[in-house]
C-alpha cells in the first residue's frame, strides 16, 4: 500500500503488540505465562508457528527503522525486549529465526531485520542494544551477532563518541584534557548504557562457546570499545558514586576481557577462560591508557574497601596501623600533608530529600563491628532517627548503595588479581600495603557485625511473631507491628546479600596480599648481593609493618571471615580455604622479614 497506509498498519501492530505484552504480564502474576508460552508456540501447529513468528518478525522490521521521533519503532522495541522475559517458551531457534530472517526472505545478509538494528549502534540509539542482547542471550547468539557486525559498530559508535567530545584524538592521550575548574562537567551519553550491556552480555555468554578465531576477534573488538571509551570511564571512577550502573557495566567490561586472555602474549585464541597476562592485555589496549585506568580502579577499589559505610559509622582501625600511617607520612621532610579522616565517597550520596525524610522507613544504623572491643552489632537497637536527623537517616536506599559499592569494589578486586596472576603482573601494579590492610580490616569488621545481626534478626523472628498475634485485636499496635516487621525484613533482605559480599572482597584483598608478598619475594631474590638488596628489604619491612597487624585485628587465621558465603558456622571450605591463606601469608611475611627468601 501507500507510505500512510503502511504507516497506519504499523502502529496498529504496535498498539496490538504492546496489549499482548500487558496480557503476558498478567498472566504471568497469576502463573499462567508459562503455561500459555507452551501453548502458543510448543503446542501449535506448524501453521500456526509460523503465523506467530512472521507476525514477529513484523514487529522486528519495524522496530528495526530509524527510531527518531518513530513512536511505532520504539514500541515494537520495548515489545520484543519484553516478550523473551515474559514468554518463556520463546526458545533459541525461534528468536534467531526471528532476527535472522525478513519477510522479503532476503538472500543477503545485510538486509536483514538483525542487520539493520546493528548499523542502528552506530547512530547512537538507546534501544536497539537492548534489543540485540536478547539475541546475545541466545544459545550461539553472539557468532550471529558477531558476523552481522555488532562488534564493528560498537566500535565505530565509541570511537565516533571520543573524537566528538574529546578531539580529535578521542582521550587517548597521555594528558587527556585541561581541567575544567568545574565551569562544564560532560554527561556520559544516554547509549552507553546498553552499548556495554549488550557487550558484557555477548563477552560472557559467547566466549566460551566460539571458535578460537571468532573469540580472538570479539576480545579484540571489547578492548577497543575500552581504549575508546577510556576518557569517559576515567570520569566515571573519578565521580563515583554518580552513574553507578554505568561505572559498574564499564568495569565488569574491563573485568570480563581480561578474564577472558591467555597467560602468555602468542595469541588470545591459545588462551584458556581463566587467568590473565599483563602482556597480552598490553596488546590489545594501548600501554598509557591502560595505565591510567588502572591507576583510577586501585585508587577507586582501596577507597571503597576502607569505607563500606560512612565513616561515622566505622570503628577506629587498629594503632598499629595509624602508628605506620604517621611514620610514613614523617617521611616527606619538605611537605606538608594534611589528611581528613572525615570525608568519604559517601559524602556524594545525597541526604533524605526533605519532603520524604518523615515519610521514608527508617532502619537501624547499619553494623560495622570492631575485633578489637569485640562489641559486634553493639548498636542493634539504635536507629537513624534516634542517633540523627531524619534527613541522615539510615534507608533502605543508602542500602541500596553500599551494596553497589560492595559490588563495584569486589568486580575491581577480581580484575587486580587477575593482573596479578602473571609472574610480571604486579609490577606495573602500585598496590599499597597500608591501603589494603585498611580494607581487610573494614570489609571484615563489617562482615562479622553484619553476620551477627542477621543472627539476632533470626534469634528475634520468633518474638516478633508472637507480638503480632498478641496485637491482632489493637489496630494503632497491628500497624506498628506491621511497620517494625517490614523494617525488619528490609533489613535482612539487605544484609543477607551485602554480608558475604564484603566478606569476599577481604578474601581478595588478602589474596592480593598473598601475590604481592611472591612478587616481594622475587624482588629479593633478585637484588640479592646488588645496590638494590637495601631497597628490596625495606620494601618487605613497609609491606609486612601493615599487613601483620591487619591479619592480628581481622584474627582471620583462626576465625576466618565473619559472614563469608553465610555458611553458619565458619567452618566451610571456603573459609577454610581462607584461613590457610592467611597462615601462609603470615608465614611468608615472617620469612621475608628475616631475610630468608625461597
Amino acid at each position: 500500500g501507500s507510505g500512510t497506509d503502511t504507516s497506519r498498519n504499523n502502529e496498529r501492530a504496535a498498539i496490538l503488540s504492546c496489549g499482548l505484552t500487558v496480557i503476558l504480564a498478567s498472566m504471568k502474576n497469576l502463573a499462567g505465562a508459562e503455561t500459555f508460552g507452551e501453548k502458543m508456540l510448543l503446542r501449535s501447529s506448524w501453521g500456526e508457528q509460523d503465523a506467530y513468528l512472521n507476525a514477529a518478525i513484523h514487529l522486528v522490521r519495524i522496530a528495526s527503522q530509524s527510531l527518531n521521533g518513530n513512536d511505532p519503532s520504539l514500541a515494537a522495541m520495548a515489545v520484543l525486549a519484553k516478550l523473551r522475559e515474559q514468554v518463556p517458551a520463546f526458545d533459541d531457534c525461534f528468536l534467531l529465526k526471528l532476527y535472522s530472517s525478513d519477510n522479503n526472505a532476503a538472500v543477503s545478509p545485510d538486509t536483514t531485520s538483525l542487520a539493520r538494528l546493528a548499523s542502528l549502534l552506530q547512530a547512537y540509539d538507546v534501544n536497539a542494544a537492548f534489543t540485540l542482547q536478547q539475541v546475545a542471550s541466545c544459545r550461539n547468539g553472539t557468532y550471529f551477532l558477531l558476523n552481522m557486525g555488532v562488534t564493528t559498530a560498537l566500535i565505530s559508535a565509541a570511537s565516533n563518541y571520543a573524537k566528538e567530545v574529546y578531539g580529535p584524538g578521542g582521550g587517548l592521550d597521555e594528558i587527556l584534557e585541561r581541567e575544567s575548574y568545574g565551569v562544564r562537567e560532560i554527561q556520559p551519553p544516554d547509549f552507553l548504557h546498553g552499548h556495554l550491556l549488550l557487550l558484557n552480555t555477548m563477552l560472557s555468554l559467547g566466549t566460551a562457546e566460539l571458535a578460537p578465531p571468532a573469540r580472538e576477534r570479539l576480545l579484540h573488538d571489547a578492548a577497543q570499545v575500552i581504549q575508546w571509551y577510556s576518557a569517559t570511564a576515567d570520569r566515571l571512577l573519578r565521580s563515583f558514586p554518580k552513574d553507578l550502573e554505568l561505572t559498574i557495566e564499564f568495569l565488569t567490561c574491563l573485568h570480563l576481557v581480561a578474564s577472558s586472555l591467555p597467560r602468555n602474549s602468542k595469541s588470545v585464541s591459545e588462551g584458556n577462560a581463566v587467568g590473565g597476562s599483563n602482556s597480552v592485555l598490553d596488546t590489545l589496549v594501548d600501554r598509557h591508557v591502560l595505565t591510567r585506568l588502572e591507576r583510577r580502579v586501585i585508587d577507586l577499589a582501596f577507597h571503597l574497601a576502607e569505607f563500606p559505610f560512612p565513616i561515622h559509622f566505622l570503628p577506629p582501625l587498629p594503632t598499629r596501623l595509624g602508628s605506620v600511617e604517621r611514620a610514613k607520612l614523617a617521611q616527606n621532610r619538605h611537605a606538608s600533608v594534611n589528611i581528613s579522616y572525615g570525608t568519604s565517597w559517601w559524602d556524594l550520596v545525597p541526604d533524605n530529600s526533605q519532603d520524604d525524610a518523615l515519610q521514608v522507613l527508617h532502619l537501624p544504623d547499619p553494623p560495622t563491628g570492631s575485633a578489637e572491643s569485640g562489641t559486634w552489632g553493639s548498636q542493634f537497637g539504635r536507629t537513624g532517627a534516634q542517633t540523627g536527623s531524619a534527613r541522615t537517616a539510615w534507608t533502605v536506599q543508602k542500602y541500596e548503595y553500599a551494596l553497589a559499592s560492595a559490588k563495584c569494589l569486589e568486580i575491581c578486586l577480581l580484575y587486580l588479581q587477575i593482573r596479578a596472576d602473571s609472574t610480571s603482573g604486579l609490577s606495573f601494579l602500585p598496590l599499597d600495603g597500608l591501603s589494603i590492610a585498611k580494607g581487610i580490616c573494614r570489609c571484615s569488621d563489617a562482615a562479622r557485625a553484619i553476620h551477627e545481626r542477621l543472627g539476632h534478626l533470626s534469634r528475634s523472628s520468633n518474638g516478633n511473631l508472637a507480638s503480632m498475634l498478641q496485637s491482632t485485636f489493637t489496630l494503632r499496635e497491628n500497624q506498628v507491628a506491621d511497620a517494625t516487621n517490614y523494617a525488619e525484613e528490609a533489613e535482612r533482605s539487605a544484609l543477607t546479600e551485602l554480608g558475604p559480599r564484603l566478606g569476599q572482597c577481604a578474601s581478595n584483598l588478602l589474596t592480593l596480599v598473598y601475590a604481592q608478598s611472591k612478587k616481594l619475594n622475587r624482588e629479593v631474590v633478585a637484588s640479592h648481593g646488588t645496590g638494590g638488596s637495601f631497597q628490596a628489604k625495606s620494601a618487605v619491612s613497609e609491606f609486612a609493618s601493615c599487613i601483620v597487624p591487619s591479619l592480628e585485628h581481622t584474627q582471620i587465621e583462626s576465625i576466618g571471615i565473619g559472614c563469608y558465603l553465610d555458611d553458619g558456622d565458619g567452618a566451610s571450605p571456603e573459609n577454610e580455604f581462607i584461613k590457610a591463606v592467611a597462615k601462609h601469608v603470615r608465614e611468608e611475611l615472617d620469612r621475608l622479614s628475616k631475610g630468608l627468601v625461597m
